[in-house]
């Protein structure tokens, strides 16, 4: 802190991360020879091979951070991390991922008794993320043995020797007021988010040996508004009323999904079958997680074209209409907490509006 002016704060730091995770499990084979007898010895047929799993991620990171005020008013922080992921090919292993941050507390200069604190804001950052264990080398499964003999065999999962880092790009803008001495205030904050490169195993042809493979996806987008309210309608020595109210909104988009081996751009994901033809999935101009499925036939001034024949409304040939979406349209909450001396109730109100 130089002459009460300007405030400097500075941090470097290193992260040496193992995380080892081991584990057995077998059970018997065709159920109990003898009821109630639970041991594994005592089991029908004999007991296929127990399945083992051994797996070890190490990370290394180094960081840094810088923060600067100027005259308590004028703020800039920015922050930079490099990761080098075992999980990842090793051309590929380190990933950087940055951050800044601007404000200006305006309420310094306006000096206005009604206004507690004026905080306005911008920032930008990003954020890695590595693979899960063992998704980049192909290696043999170990199965039962077959006439005394032992077998291994392809997984059904193809591994990527190419995979990248999964990264997210977030731009916020925010405004924070309080008035009254802090009895009532709001922080509103618009965002835009994108994330790019996720890491997650896909569906593929039988006919190359495998059922899914582990591919970069594509892109998501999020973009939205976020409003926090909190006011103290009732405040005396011995009793306090606060409430709190939280509204959010996002816009979510599948702006692009990933190639496929024949060099083709995918443009839907199935994230899940279910029953009647209906499916989840991730669709390219569509948001994530639209739900597709047959429709009515409709006439050009949006009626239901009707089957004269039967009475009956005429159906889509096809299934892949889309009928909804899990995505909900907004959520709330409202949070009351009534405090008397050192005892304190508190209950919360939960809302969602939209979502199928």
């Amino acid at each position: 802190k130089l002459a009460g002016v300007l405030d400097l704060n500075a941090m470097v730091g290193t992260n040496i991360r193992r995380t080892r995770a081991e584990s057995v499990f077998v059970s018997t084979n065709n159920g109990l020879a003898v009821a109630g007898l639970y041991a594994l010895s005592n089991t029908v047929d004999p007991m296929d091979l127990p399945e083992k799993s051994l797996t070890t991620v190490g990370v290394n990171g180094i960081f840094g951070s810088l923060s600067l005020g100027y005259v308590d008013t004028y703020y800039l922080d920015a922050t930079l991390r490099r990761d080098e992921a075992s999980t990842l090919p090793k051309k590929d292993r380190d990933y950087y991922y940055p951050s800044i941050t601007g404000s200006v507390i305006f309420s310094n200069l306006i000096k206005q008794d009604w206004l507690s604190l004026g905080k306005i804001r911008l920032n930008y950052a990003e954020v890695g993320n590595n693979a899960p264990a063992l998704s980049v080398k192909d290696v043999y499964v170990a199965n039962a043995p077959f006439s005394g003999n032992s077998l291994v065999t392809v997984p059904n999962t193809k591994l990527n020797s190419k995979l990248k880092s999964e990264r997210q790009r977030a731009y916020e803008a925010g405004l924070e007021m309080n008035f009254l001495q802090s009895r009532v205030g709001f922080d509103l904050a618009l965002y835009k988010n994108s994330t790019i490169n996720q890491l997650m195993p896909v569906s593929t042809s039988f006919a190359t040996g495998f059922s899914s493979v582990w591919v970069n996806a594509g892109e998501i987008q999020n973009k939205g508004v976020e409003l926090a309210l909190f006011g103290t309608p009732v405040k005396t020595t011995n009793f306090s009323w606060n409430i709190n109210v939280n509204w959010s909104t996002n816009k979510n988009e599948v702006v692009e999904l990933y190639t496929d081996e024949a060099g083709n751009k995918v443009k839907n994901l199935q994230l899940a079958s279910l029953q009647g033809g209906v499916s989840i999935n991730a669709t390219v101009g569509e948001p994530y997680g639209t739900i597709q499925g047959t429709d009515y036939q409709y006439h050009a001034n949006g009626g239901k074209l009707v089957n004269p024949a039967n009475g009956r409304y005429y159906k889509s040939a096809t299934n892949d209409k889309v009928i909804g979406n899990v995505t909900p349209d907004w959520n709330a909450g409202i949070r009351n907490t009534l405090k008397y001396k050192d005892l304190s109730l508190t209950f919360l109100i939960d809302i969602q509006k939209g979502g199928d």
